[in-house]
Order: structure tokens, then sequence, then C-alpha cells
């Protein structure tokens, strides 16, 4: 694996379907998102020509460290362009007020403001994230989690102290070729750095404390509340263990929250299918439609999906 650009922006092409299919539209609402820097504050919105179901829609969180990435950028969509071709959903992408320009809560309240917005149009409202997007989007249906029907998580930042095993045991060794290649610098460095850009989105560090800032401090009561979740990560990734963490306290306050780690695999692998994760990627894809396509509000669900590799059945137990 080539982990030298891996993380680069991939352009809409070799997704199997015409993309013909989709209409991309470019909305600005400025009392909801507004125009924070020129030519940014919109949302990008995906549809299906024939199809499509007005009843239900993905509002899809974008990730980038909280300071950087927007929906325009290729690999958002191209990872809008498959949900919505997968799910035959409306797909909504904001490109919300980045930090520095602001700080929390504004994030998580544009996409709460958008959420009511789209709620007069749209039955069930699906929110998705990756990233840093997670820990918006996780904020978001721990305080509101009745505004939201269902909700899936790339790579979620969960933890936003940096502090857990995972940052060495999934460490990039450049010599073994292991670990995790999108943070492919020190575990010292990259929790540095880490901890700057958390605290440039939190702007005060008592924030780290707050059940909703920081989504691994959630509550029991807010996690049995919280709409049907599913975690998507990489067994390879750095926040592999906070991410064992969060789902394990969930299962344990909500049946319907759902966890797949998929083995030997990265940071928003999905993201890069086209270039580096191949099956596993396309994989978390339909997986991610199935779950979009099954969910059910109740106390436990069950979804179902054609896997295009092996998948091995296993309970995962953490010592506390």
């Amino acid at each position: 694996m080539d982990n030298v650009n891996l993380h680069r922006q991939q352009t809409i092409k070799n997704v199997g379907f015409s993309t013909h299919s989709i209409i991309k539209e470019t909305i600005r609402i400025p009392e909801i998102i507004p125009q924070w820097n020129p030519s940014r504050g919109y949302i990008l919105k995906y549809s299906q020509k024939t199809n499509r179901d007005p009843n239900r829609c993905i509002l899809f969180v974008h990730g980038g460290s909280f300071t950087k990435n927007q929906p325009r950028d290729d690999t958002y969509q191209t990872l809008c362009v498959i949900l919505s071709h997968l799910t035959s959903y409306d797909v909504y992408c904001p490109d919300y007020t980045l930090a520095p320009h602001a700080t929390y809560p504004t994030q998580p309240n544009e996409i709460l403001n958008l959420t009511r917005y789209l709620s007069k149009t749209y039955n069930k409202i699906i929110l998705g994230a990756d990233s840093a997007g997670g820990t918006i989007g996780l904020s978001c249906i721990i305080s509101s989690p009745k505004l939201y029907f269902a909700s899936f998580f790339i790579s979620p930042w969960i933890d936003l102290r940096n502090n857990s095993a995972s940052y060495k045991t999934r460490a990039w060794s450049n010599t073994l070729r292991t670990g995790d290649p999108i943070f492919n610098q020190s575990t010292k460095t990259v929790k540095k750095y880490s901890d700057k850009l958390a605290l440039e989105y939190l702007q005060f560090k008592n924030r780290l404390q707050d059940p909703i800032a920081n989504p691994i401090k959630a509550t029991d009561e807010a996690l049995r509340k919280a709409p049907p979740i599913l975690i998507i990560g990489g067994d390879n990734e750095v926040l592999r263990n906070e991410t064992l963490e969060f789902v394990s306290r969930a299962q344990q306050a909500n049946q319907t929250t759902s966890f797949s780690l998929y083995d030997m695999m990265w940071h928003d692998f999905p993201l890069y299918y086209q270039t580096a994760s191949k099956e596993m990627g396309e994989q978390a894809y339909h997986e991610i439609a199935a779950f979009c396509h099954g969910v059910k509000r109740s106390n436990s669900f069950s979804y179902q999906f054609q896997p295009k590799i092996p998948v091995v059945k296993a309970n995962i137990y953490l010592k506390e």
C-alpha cells in the first residue's frame, strides 16, 4: 500500500455506475449556513433523476479536522454521489463554518438548524458524517436525538482528548508498512497536532469534559435516547480504541447501535476505495446503504446486506 498521497482528493470516476443519473445543485440559505468566506457557506444537494425516495434524505457532515475541506472536494462529491445512487435518497452536504472562523457550538448548531429546515420537506432524516464531522454529528444526535431517524459515522473522532492507546499501537510504521498511514508521523507529533485542532474547535479546554461537545463523555441517558447508530471503523486507525470504548457504552445503553471494524483498514478508508481500500471500501458503502434502508425506530433492529468479502463474526470485550 502506497501511503504517500493516499489521502488526496479523488475524482469522481470508476464508481461502477453512470453519474449522469444524479443531479447536483448548489443551495444557499444564509440564515442557516452563512457566507463565512468568499464563495463559502453553500450546501450541495444530490438527487436521483428517477426512482428517488421523496420521504428520506441524508444530511452528511464532512470531515477535515474542523479546519479544512469542503463539500466541493472531489472526495466528498464522490461520496455523496455514491450514497445517493445506493439509497435513492437526496443527499445534502453543507459547507458549515470551519474553525477558527467560528468555534463550538457554531458548527453543530448550523447542522441542527439545517436539519429543522429539511424536516419541513422530509419525513425521515438520516445524519451521516466522517472524521471530525463525526464529532459534530455525534454532538447533534446527543443533544437533539428526536430530529434524526438514524445516523451513520465513518471513522468518527469521538474523543477530543486524543489519549487512547491506539495512538501508539496503531501508529504508522514506514519500515513495517503497518498502522494508520493517514497519521503518518510520530505518536507525539500526531497527538500534539490533534490537541491543537481540538482546542481550535472547542476554544475552551474545559469543554473536553462537556458531554455534548466531546462525544466520549456522553451520558448513558443520552446514549439511550440516541437514534439508531452505525459506526464503521478500521482496525489499523489511531482512533480505534476510543471508538471501541464509545460503542461498548452505547450498545449497553441502546440496542440499536451497530459497529463494523474492518481488518487492516485505516482512518476514513471508504473515501479512498478507488485507489487504496478497494473491496473493503466498496463494502463499507454497501453496508451504509443497507443500514439506511433497513433501519427502524424500535428497541432493536437488524439490517442485512450481501458482503463482497468474507465476514468474521466476533465479540469484543474491553477491560475497564
